[in-house]
């Protein structure tokens, strides 16, 4: 018997090489050597449910989790979006000195971190990818 409230998830079935490729992601960035993991497959066939696992043991083990999600619907960058938002909920915001040439980059995914008044900015993806790089690198230390 529980006594919280809340969903109990089912038990991770049939996910242990996933699960070992992952753990070995997870003790990486415990050392401080960060990576990247694509998650993909057809409808069903349980990545959230191996994702919400894996989100789990990363908080408990201490690590900082964002999530971001891809859908069928064409948004560009959502995901990323999404992992920005969660960044900018937990109260982050790109103040040091060194985004200030990628704030308006940054403000396609996040528009609260629009500049009051936004230079001219490049909208080149190499822009946007190296801003990402280095909030990311922030984010993860």
């Amino acid at each position: 018997m529980r006594d919280t409230i809340g969903p109990i998830d089912p038990p991770l079935v049939g996910r242990a090489a996933e699960m070992r490729i992952l753990g070995a992601g997870m003790d990486a960035a415990r050392r401080g050597c960060g990576g990247l993991f694509f998650v993909a497959g057809p409808p069903g066939i349980g990545k959230t449910r191996l994702l919400a696992e894996v989100g789990q043991r990363s908080a408990e083990a201490g690590l900082r989790v964002l999530r971001g999600r891809a859908t069928d619907a064409a948004i560009a960058y959502r995901p990323l979006s999404e992992v920005l938002f969660s960044a900018l909920r937990r109260g982050w915001t790109p103040t040091d000195p060194e985004f200030a040439p990628y704030r308006a980059a940054l403000s396609r995914l996040v528009p609260e971190w629009r500049p009051s008044r936004p230079p001219p900015t490049d909208d080149s993806p190499v822009i946007l990818a190296e801003a990402l790089l280095r909030l990311l690198s922030r984010l993860g230390a």
